[in-house]
């Protein structure tokens, strides 16, 4: 396989709502086993709210780092399926995460500078699930259905 094919096979990391494995079960219209997943850090970004939505961006900051999970979609309809849920607000680059006692190469869905405006606060996966997960889960069975390969 030469170098940009095994670059598309990188795992995905997650640091915001595809954590939650209701919601990336949502996304791959499957259930997501918690084996599937693997904690992760992201050195060098910190994780931000966004105002007005309830799922957060990365933005550089040398002093931080980013818990999140690393995911390996099991076909290319998967990564596809992925693709179609981060939409044109985010674009995948590839970054080097932590996971336990190794570094790895894996794709981080980045936002597209100025589209979103920071609220000020970092981001928490247990507050999102205290207080959106319901109607979030909601709203990715409905942007999911419009979802198609052709």
């Amino acid at each position: 396989m030469d170098e940009l094919g095994s670059r598309l096979r990188l795992p995905i990391f997650f640091f915001g709502t595809l954590m939650d494995r209701d919601v990336l079960g949502q996304v791959l219209a499957r259930p997501v086993a918690l084996d599937e997943i693997e904690p992760a850090m992201l050195r060098g970004f910190r994780r931000h709210s966004v105002v007005g939505v309830p799922y957060p961006v990365l933005r550089p900051d040398l002093s931080a780092a980013v818990h999140g999970v690393l995911f390996a979609p099991q076909s290319d309809i998967e990564r596809t399926r992925v693709d179609h849920f981060e939409d044109a607000e985010y674009h995948a680059s590839v970054v080097r995460v932590q996971v336990a006692d190794r570094v790895r190469e894996a794709f981080a869905y980045r936002d597209l500078e100025g589209v979103f405006e920071l609220a000020g606060e970092e981001w928490s996966l247990a507050r999102f699930e205290r207080e959106h997960k319901a109607g979030y889960l909601d709203a990715c069975r409905q942007w999911m259905a419009d979802f198609s390969v052709f």
